[in-house]
């Protein structure tokens, strides 16, 4: 099951069964702004997208590989992708 959270930059997964919670932090864009996620969507390849909130834009997290694709809002720039650290 996935999960984000409305006042850390992080999208949570956790194990039905054994109730275990891995976090997946990704990197402020916008130091000063309000941190968090306002969606949680996922697209027909499986791959999850956030809408982060005054972070000014969105990121995509590829659940096969475990990195983000931050993206700004417009789509004017493309943030490199990062991987968990």
């Amino acid at each position: 099951m996935w999960f984000s959270d409305f006042g850390e930059n992080m999208l949570g997964e956790m194990d039905t069964k054994t109730g275990a919670v891995i976090e997946h932090h990704y990197d402020v864009s916008r130091p000063g702004y309000s941190n968090g996620n306002l969606d949680l969507e996922i697209d027909a390849d499986g791959a999850l997208w956030l809408g982060m909130m005054n972070q000014t834009g969105f990121a995509r997290f590829d659940t096969a590989t475990g990195i983000f694709e931050p993206r700004r809002a417009g789509g004017a720039e493309r943030a490199p992708p990062r991987p968990f650290a």
